[in-house]
């Protein structure tokens, strides 16, 4: 080998060496690159605590890793025993997320099967892997050819596969292969993490909601024997069912009330508590509540949920309970209901054992009061006092009842006497009040105490007010004769008192309502059939004349006319009845029989007589 031969060959020798070294150089390069990839990789899967968020990151460092057109991540579906696609990196239509592989079918099924990593160079002519055309059509669609899948697997549990893709036919190296396994061997253990951590997440957030749970129960257990305790205090101060009804609407935020069996509200509390009428739902609910003795709930009329409990001793209903709300009531505030319906059970009993004990004591009271012939001035102001009875002047009162309502009137008058420190008892067929106060306010306070609590009307009378109560015997003689009289005169189911009445109270006798007939009829029976067949008011003429002692302008005065108007009038009535109807006697029967007619229609005249009543 001559001296140039050696040279070129030395120099050959020595190119190649260099060459060798930049490669094995650039390898090193390259994969000291990797590793370093590699170890980010790791660091960041390890700070990620979200199992979505760790699936996106890994897809995404495998595809900068390898290089790849595409990479995504199927992971397993719990129970099923598939793996479904769940995040990539690349692109890919959106109907690729969730595309399913069951194990033996495809790269994924084959991966599955063997917890090996798995890769075709062209992956619909692939022999060694088994195809169906569910996943061939994906891939298809996607053109991906060369797909390359390794396990994600922590402690033999396979978690899912991760896949590499490209979509030319190009095999990823055995380095390639290794770098990516790697990889996912660090994803394995960093998808578990975060499956554990929002696991942990979640048992945490049902602790939170049972620990929020227990707390509402405790609160509203708190809640309900806080009631029960009110309810309680409510039995032992005698309060009734008033304060009952106060206290579930106010403990359930609700409108409350309570309804006897004829449907008439005995108590109620709240902006709007449940009143008849009723729907046919609610009224059905209540039947089914009676029947059953529980509560019952049912759509109100109002748009509200209503309840209604039946209040009940054995087999004596004592009322039903209604609530309305806006919201459904949770199981601790309808048993929290259906306790207060049972404390008005109670507290309805008690009033009726302490009414009937009252009324035999208010009897016996009033009876001696109103009949004092074997007792003194003394005894009557003792037993008065001991009594609570106001010590002022006081009005007697006498009615009567619808057939069959005696015990709920008796109730209302009982309750009302209780207000103004009066008595009251069923006496001589007849409901008797001693009262303070003025005999027509006491009347007619009467009057609609009946006509609301006892749900039905009565016609009352009252007579005082006494300066004495030696008097009160005589001043229940006048209520009892003014009661025949309003009934004579066709005022039933109304309140009058003897004041009213005046001297016409003394024309009462037993059967006399066919001899007042006669005697109105007699006297003004033509002015009353001219006024019905021409629409005329002659006879509140003749009552207004009389009643502004004959003077024309002041009968003017008192109808609102012209006067001479009122003298045609008069005139009318003189050649009906004759001139001499204003002059006595006949004037007097004959003013007389205008004011009975005025009664009987339901006038009121004050002593005055200042105004008629019926206009």
């Amino acid at each position: 080998m001559t001296m140039n031969e050696s040279e070129s060959w030395v120099a050959g020798q020595a190119q190649g060496t260099t060459r060798q070294l930049r490669e094995v150089l650039a390898k090193h390069v390259r994969r000291e690159a990797e590793l370093e990839e590699l170890n980010h990789a790791a660091r960041d899967l390890t700070r990620i605590r979200e199992v979505e968020h760790t699936l996106r990151k890994v897809t995404e460092r495998t595809k900068r890793l390898l290089d790849c057109d595409v990479a995504y991540l199927s992971a397993g579906v719990e129970g099923e025993g598939d793996f479904a696609v769940r995040a990539w990196s690349g692109n890919l239509s959106p109907a690729f997320l969730g595309i399913r592989v069951s194990v033996g079918n495809g790269v994924g099924g084959a991966v599955a099967a063997t917890r090996q990593p798995v890769q075709v160079e062209d992956y619909l002519r692939a022999p060694e892997i088994e195809h169906n055309d569910y996943l061939d059509s994906h891939v298809r669609g996607e053109g991906i050819r060369t797909l390359l899948g390794v396990p994600l697997e922590v402690d033999g549990r396979l978690l899912g596969v991760l896949f590499a893709g490209r979509r030319t036919p190009l095999l990823f190296q055995e380095s390639e292969i290794v770098l990516v396994s790697s990889l996912a061997a660090h994803a394995a253990v960093a998808l578990d993490n975060a499956q554990l951590f929002e696991s942990q997440e979640t048992t945490m957030r049902e602790l939170q909601r049972y620990a929020s749970l227990l707390k509402t129960q405790n609160e509203a257990a708190e809640a309900s024997a806080e009631v029960h305790e009110q309810l309680t205090q409510v039995l032992l101060r005698g309060e009734g069912v008033g304060h009952i009804m106060a206290i579930i609407g106010r403990a359930l935020k609700v409108d409350v009330a309570m309804i006897d069996e004829a449907g008439a509200v005995l108590a109620g509390h709240g902006e709007n508590p449940p009143s008849p009428p009723f729907t046919e739902e609610v009224e059905a609910a209540l039947k089914r509540s009676r029947k059953t003795g529980r509560s019952v709930s049912a759509g109100g009329p109002d748009g509200r949920r209503w309840y209604v409990d039946t209040a009940a001793a054995g087999p004596t209903f004592l009322g039903s309970v209604l609530l309305a709300s806006t919201r459904e009531l949770t199981d601790v505030e309808v048993r929290t209901f259906e306790r207060a319906t049972q404390t008005t059970s109670v507290s309805r009993l008690a009033d009726a054992a302490m009414a009937e004990a009252e009324m035999r004591a208010s009897s016996e009271v009033i009876r001696r009061l109103i009949d004092p012939r074997r007792s003194s001035l003394d005894d009557l102001d003792r037993l008065a006092r001991r009594h609570q009875l106001s010590a002022g002047p006081v009005t007697v009162t006498a009615s009567d009842a619808e057939h069959g309502r005696n015990a709920a009137h008796l109730a209302a008058a009982v309750a009302l006497c209780s207000e103004t420190g009066g008595l009251a008892a069923w006496y001589e067929d007849r409901l008797v009040t001693i009262q303070p106060g003025d005999p027509k306010a006491v009347a007619e306070s009467l009057w609609r105490r009946l006509r609301s609590s006892a749900g039905s009307p009565a016609t009352v009378s009252a007579a005082g007010p006494a300066r004495s109560l030696l008097e009160l015997s005589h001043l229940y003689r006048e209520s009892v004769q003014c009661l025949k009289l309003m009934h004579q005169l066709g005022r039933s189911s109304t309140w009058g008192s003897t004041a009213e009445f005046g001297i016409y109270s003394m024309l009462f006798t037993e059967g006399a309502s066919d001899g007042l007939d006669h005697f109105v009829d007699s006297n003004i029976g033509r002015l009353l059939e001219y006024d019905t067949r021409h629409g005329a008011d002659l006879v509140t003429t003749a009552t207004a004349y009389l009643e502004s002692s004959s003077s024309p302008s002041a009968t003017a005065s008192m109808l609102d006319i012209h006067v001479n108007t009122v003298s045609q009038r008069i005139s009318r009535i003189d050649r009906m009845l004759g001139p001499d109807w204003r002059q006595s006697p006949r004037q007097l029967e004959l003013h007389t029989a205008l004011r009975l007619h005025a009664l009987r229609a339901g006038g009121h005249f004050n002593q005055r007589s200042d105004q008629i009543a019926d206009r």
